[in-house]
C-alpha cells in the first residue's frame, strides 16, 4: 500500500482519540468549543436515510461501503446518533459535487474508499461491507497505521462531524438529532435554502 497518498489537506485533521478513555460526546463538545466554524461548511445538502447516492457521485459498491465505513467509526448507542442517522453518507456524496473543491482533492475521497475495499480483500478476501465487527475494526486499524488511511479516516471523521453539527434545514442532522444530543441550542436567524451554498444541490 505504500504506493497510495492522501493529501492531508483535504480536511481538517481529527487526532487519534484512545477509544478505552474517550466519551464520545465529550470529544465533540471539546470540538464545537474549539471550532465549530471550522467544522461546519455554509451549506449541506443530504436527504431522508438513503439506500442508494441520491447524488449519483458514488456506485452502489462504494456507497456501501463508504456507510459501512462511517457507521463503524460512529456508530449508534443507546443514547447517541449513529453516521446514518445523520445522513452522513449523503453529506459526503455532496462534498463530491462541490465546485470550490479540486479535482484531485475529490478523487482522493473516492480513492479512499476503493483503497479501503482493496484494504478488506486483501487482509480477509471479503468485501468490508460483509465483515464481522473484529474483522472491520482490523482493516480499520491496518489502514490508520499507514499514512493515506489515517488520513482518509481523518477526513471522513470530519465530514461524519460536519453532518452531525449542521443546521437540519440542508438535509442532514435530521431531527435536530446530532444538537440534541449534544444539548446544543441553534443560533437565529436560521438559515434559508435560498440564500445556501450551491442551492442546486438542495
Amino acid at each position: 500500500m505504500s504506493n497510495k497518498t492522501f493529501n492531508a489537506d483535504l480536511g481538517s485533521r481529527v487526532i487519534k482519540p484512545n477509544r478505552r478513555h474517550l466519551n464520545r460526546r465529550h470529544f465533540l463538545l471539546g470540538i464545537a468549543a474549539i471550532s465549530v466554524t471550522a467544522l461546519i461548511p455554509t451549506a449541506i445538502s443530504c436527504s431522508a436515510i438513503p439506500i442508494h447516492d441520491i447524488h449519483n457521485q458514488l456506485t452502489d459498491e462504494d456507497f456501501a461501503t463508504l456507510i459501512a465505513v462511517q457507521n463503524h467509526l460512529f456508530p449508534k448507542s443507546n443514547n447517541s446518533p449513529g453516521a446514518i442517522d445523520i445522513n452522513a453518507a449523503q453529506y459526503y456524496t455532496w462534498i463530491l459535487m462541490d465546485p470550490e473543491k479540486d479535482t484531485e482533492s475529490l478523487q482522493q475521497l473516492r480513492d479512499g474508499i476503493r483503497w479501503t475495499k482493496e484494504t478488506a480483500e486483501e487482509t480477509y478476501s471479503k468485501k468490508f461491507v460483509d465483515l464481522d465487527f473484529e474483522e472491520k475494526e482490523s482493516v480499520v486499524q491496518i489502514m490508520a497505521n499507514e499514512g493515506w488511511g489515517e488520513n482518509w479516516l481523518s477526513v471522513t471523521l470530519t465530514l461524519i462531524f460536519e453532518a452531525l453539527l449542521s443546521d437540519p434545514i440542508y438535509g442532514s442532522n435530521t431531527d435536530e438529532a446530532g444538537w440534541k444530543w449534544l444539548e446544543h441550542s441553534s443560533g437565529n436567524p436560521r438559515p434559508e435554502k435560498s440564500q445556501s451554498y450551491n442551492p442546486i444541490a438542495l
